[in-house]
């Protein structure tokens, strides 16, 4: 188990300890990502595939060497948090949900700042199913992280949550 322990002699925002969660979650390098107003929109998931890799999706249209088999069971194998979300975000196809959002409509999740585990557990497992990034995307907007789904991906999830 890693410790990680980080002295600051000012205050820090809601929003970098929301980050630094994240980043440590998904085990990944951290980078410091600045909250200035003209900052870009970033994706904040440890290096993965190049963009044009994951637009390379199968014939089903899934991203990340997905199938919907894998899909199932990553859905069925997921925690009642992890299950709580996937099936909010594919209720929510394509549309980039903020965290305090996810906690106000998700009954698993008891606050905001929970997100960062549950979706840094979801990037840890993807490999077990074959593929090389989790199938929920998130980024850095304005301050704020928030989460999408592929609407491909939110098909088979739908599915997977009505059996």
């Amino acid at each position: 188990m890693t410790h990680i322990t980080i002295t600051m002699q000012s205050e820090v925002s809601g929003d970098f300890v929301l980050q630094l969660a994240q980043l440590v979650a998904a085990h990944a390098e951290p980078t410091l990502v600045s909250d200035r107003p003209d900052q870009p929109e970033v994706n904040a998931e440890p290096d993965g595939p190049a963009e044009a890799e994951s637009q390379a999706a199968g014939d089903d249209g899934l991203p990340y060497g997905w199938t919907p088999g894998g899909l199932v069971r990553f859905h069925a194998e997921s925690t009642d948090p992890q299950r709580g979300l996937l099936d909010y975000l594919a209720a929510n196809p394509g549309t980039w949900v903020g965290s305090f959002e996810l906690a106000d409509n998700v009954p698993e999740i008891n606050s905001f700042k929970s997100i960062a585990g549950i979706v840094g557990g979801l990037g840890r497992r993807a490999q077990r199913y074959g593929a090389s990034k989790s199938p929920v995307e998130w980024r850095k907007s304005q301050g704020f992280w928030q989460q999408r789904m592929p609407a491909a991906v939110a098909d088979v999830i739908r599915q997977a949550a009505a059996e």
